[in-house]
């Protein structure tokens, strides 16, 4: 698994811990959710920006999406850092299990 990977599963997580709660989860999360399908990363990222609402009051959900959505374009325009996207990736972990959202900590982020 990569990051792409770990991206689809934090979304859908959030998306089955939050989505019946706030109807601007689900697709927001299932734009996130679509990075694997992407060839080019760039274009998830501006599709991802047309789904997502941009608004001053988020709501707990949407601010774990956002989290995770900066998480999954940590390296998009520089040279991929395995270090770094590994310590995003734990950081990440934490904040989203603070909110009762789990992820599998040990899969690999080492790549796309």
């Amino acid at each position: 698994m990569g990051v792409r990977s770990a991206v689809r599963q934090a979304a859908l997580a959030i998306d089955a811990a939050f989505g019946d709660d706030d109807p601007r989860v689900r697709p927001a999360a299932h734009a996130l959710a679509s990075m694997p399908d992407w060839r080019l990363l760039d274009e998830w990222e501006a599709y991802v920006q047309d789904v997502f609402p941009v608004t001053a009051d988020q709501s707990l959900p949407m601010s774990l999406l956002d989290e995770v959505f900066e998480f999954g374009r940590f390296n998009l325009y520089a040279a991929f850092q395995a270090g770094e996207t590994a310590k995003e990736f734990r950081k990440l972990i934490v904040r989203l299990s603070e909110h009762g959202v789990t992820l599998d900590e040990h899969q690999s982020v080492s790549e796309w």
